[in-house]
């Protein structure tokens, strides 16, 4: 018989969690993000590979580490339904590009 959940504020739902864990990865690759869009749509080309790949590296230790803490969150306050929230927190930086990038294309290339 599992043991019951205790009554956990709102910043420890599991959407909030979630929200707020994809936007410390999404602020570290938000200025690679607004150079790799400019030269994309302005028809330049993008030569910075290697600093890319440097900010690609800082993106996966950043959203392993915001993953790490925020399940310890989760199991400090006695909450043993983890994995999805987990999952979520690391998923969640996947929203936040796409929500950029609908953002630059609507309000910086004015195609629409």
């Amino acid at each position: 018989i599992p043991s019951p959940i205790p009554v956990k504020q709102w910043y420890l739902s599991p959407l909030a969690i979630a929200a707020a864990g994809g936007l410390l990865p999404f602020g570290s690759i938000f200025i690679e993000m607004y150079f790799i869009f400019t030269s994309f749509w302005n028809y330049k080309v993008y030569y910075v590979y290697g600093f890319m790949l440097l900010v690609f590296l800082i993106l996966l230790i950043v959203t392993a580490c915001v993953t790490i803490v925020g399940t310890y969150f989760l199991l400090n306050a006695e909450n043993y339904h983890w994995q999805w929230t987990s999952f979520g927190m690391a998923a969640s930086t996947a929203l936040y590009v796409f929500l950029y990038s609908v953002h630059y294309f609507v309000f910086k290339t004015h195609m629409t």
